[in-house]
């Protein structure tokens, strides 16, 4: 049953994910067209805000996650329903606390970042705190059923929510309502959709009750603040771009900037949600304690990262300006800056395994160091280069944050966990980025040839043949083609999660 839960969860989050990034294509220009690059930019910005009112749930949610999952390995019920319980009140406060805090900033957002031009934008940045408010209020129901790997029974309806948000949104800003339009519809599409989800788990869980009289806050305890502390730096790392870009430059600069991180970030989402259906039953695995499936399990998801990495770059470094010339309708960025985006997406990529891995081995207090570290590069090095190389020098902060810190720590941490060299991480590491690394020098030997577009073509499918005729030479490599040739993911093979 297992092994069919985890192949659902993965199908269906799949195609809503693939569904969600066919309506950004659709709808991203036009929206830009409708409002413009100040409005554009100022709506990636008001995301971002959110993203930090987001710290109030203070890394609860992973804590609570692994004491779920050690519940449901010893197939305690009643405790997963006094966790849920003890979590719907601690959420309930949180969601208060979050309100009070956006409606706080929402007073001084416009005069912070000198937006007097934009309309409503501190009743938009207040509805969207609103919008992330109701997973506190409503959504630890779905945190259990995510964990009992029954996600499938809520993934058709969260198929269609992103694409009805971006499309109403459009119909929205068309019809003039700009982005108090968005805020409006992104508010009321998820209060439904709360509504809906909780309901179906009402009657696919009936044993489930987060308003039980007895309520276990042990999840609070342990490695919660460091989860927190972790969580903090995490998104400063990631979302500070913005508000450097916003404050040293002009909120315009991020409509471009954004569009180039968000095309990014989509195909990220892909992998990602692998990722996210494996994490329960990895958890469960950790928790049982099999070194050997856990090792294995991090080395297939490598294999699997760097799939999409050769998939990925390549034709990114050949196409790029012609697709986004022809999609969003003007010139792109210097292509330096595209050249430092990858070399961020393929870190992204490649580190998401072992970031699962350490998660579910509740590593957060040793994580802490690395992120500290990566915060503080990152920092000052895009403070030092904004004002001297624009977007471009934040980039630079970014990238040199990732690989300086976490690209060699998170892996050290987790290879010492499992009592293992960390030249056994890197060997393999080491095998495919070559091939990746080779791959992207002779795309970009393509592109600045200046061959015709049938040349191109036949270029990068002969990148394509041969990256992957020496990526199958790792024995890994090949089982993992294999197994997602016959679709078998690697959520349940034989040396990964069982069924």
């Amino acid at each position: 049953m297992r092994t069919k839960n985890a192949l659902l969860n993965l199908l269906i989050a799949n195609a809503g994910k693939l569904l969600g990034i066919a309506t950004y294509f659709y709808v991203t220009p036009k929206i830009l067209h409708f409002i413009g690059a100040a409005e554009y930019g100022t709506y990636q910005l008001i995301l971002q805000i959110v993203g930090y009112l987001n710290l109030v749930e203070f890394g609860v949610g992973v804590s609570l996650s692994l004491s779920i999952y050690s519940a449901l390995a010893k197939k305690r019920f009643d405790l997963v329903n006094s966790y849920a319980s003890g979590a719907q009140r601690f959420y309930s406060f949180l969601g208060i606390v979050l309100l009070i805090l956006g409606s706080v900033l929402s007073f001084y957002f416009q005069d912070v970042f000198h937006l007097d031009q934009i309309r409503n934008a501190n009743v938009v940045l207040l509805l969207f705190a609103l919008n992330v408010s109701f997973s506190y209020f409503f959504g630890v129901p779905a945190i259990v059923l995510q964990a009992t790997q029954k996600g499938y029974y809520i993934g058709w309806i969260s198929i269609f929510l992103q694409p009805v948000i971006s499309l109403l949104s459009l119909y929205a800003v068309y019809l003039g309502f700009s982005l108090l339009g968005v805020g409006v519809v992104t508010v009321l599409v998820n209060f439904f959709y709360y509504q809906i989800i909780n309901f179906i788990i009402s009657r696919k869980l009936p044993w489930l009750s987060v308003f039980t009289k007895l309520r276990d806050y042990t999840f609070l305890k342990g490695s919660a603040q460091y989860v927190f502390i972790d969580k903090i730096l995490v998104l400063i790392v990631f979302q500070t771009d913005y508000l450097v870009i916003s404050y040293f430059l002009d909120v315009s600069y991020i409509a471009s900037y954004s569009i180039y991180v968000s095309l990014f970030m989509q195909i990220t989402a892909v992998f990602s949600l692998l990722i996210n259906v494996a994490q329960a039953g990895a958890g469960e695995l950790v928790a049982t304690g099999e070194r050997s499936k856990v090792l294995s399990l991090w080395g297939e998801l490598l294999s699997i990262s760097f799939v999409l990495v050769i998939l990925v770059v390549p034709g990114v470094i050949i196409f790029f300006d012609q697709f986004y010339t022809i999609w969003i309708g003007t010139e792109p960025l210097d292509r330096s800056i595209l050249y430092v985006i990858l070399a961020n997406f393929v870190y992204l990529n490649t580190i998401i395994p072992t970031t699962l891995m350490v998660n579910t081995k509740n590593l957060f207090r040793k994580r802490v160091v690395g992120s500290v570290a990566e915060l503080t590069i990152n920092l000052i090095v895009s403070l030092l280069l904004v004002k001297k190389l624009g977007v471009l020098g934040v980039v630079i902060g970014t990238l040199l944050g990732h690989y300086l810190t976490n690209f060699w720590y998170l892996p050290y941490l987790l290879s010492s966990s499992l009592h293992v060299g960390i030249f056994t991480y890197f060997k393999q590491y080491g095998f495919n980025f070559t091939i990746s690394f080779v791959a992207m020098i002779c795309s970009a030997f393509v592109y600045y040839s200046s061959f015709t577009l049938i040349s191109n073509c036949f270029l990068l499918l002969l990148i394509y043949s041969a990256s992957f005729c020496v990526f199958l030479i790792n024995e890994r490599n090949r089982s993992i083609i294999n197994r997602l040739l016959i679709l078998k993911t690697i959520v349940f093979p034989n040396h990964g999660l069982t069924s």
